[in-house]
């Protein structure tokens, strides 16, 4: 279910799965991502794919929690 084309974000867990998911949702469900998400970004590099702070063209946020944990708290969120 994380895997839709209109995400505009990637969370990926500590052992290495993405997570494509939606900044708005995320900053509806918790006030920390909301904050995070609200930050000034940086300008993009010119190739997005080069980066290692993003993937597949979308910003990527790497996260500590585990597979299942992210998972988990995704589903409530969503």
């Amino acid at each position: 279910p994380y895997d839709t084309p209109t995400s505009d974000l990637v969370l990926q867990s500590s052992t290495g799965v993405c997570f494509f998911v939606h900044k708005k949702v995320l900053s509806h469900a918790s006030l920390l991502f909301s904050e995070v998400l609200s930050l000034p970004q940086g300008e993009l590099p010119a190739n997005l794919d080069d980066s290692s702070d993003f993937y597949k063209g979308r910003p990527c946020i790497r996260m500590q929690e585990d597979t299942r944990t992210l998972h988990s708290v995704l589903n409530v969120m969503y």
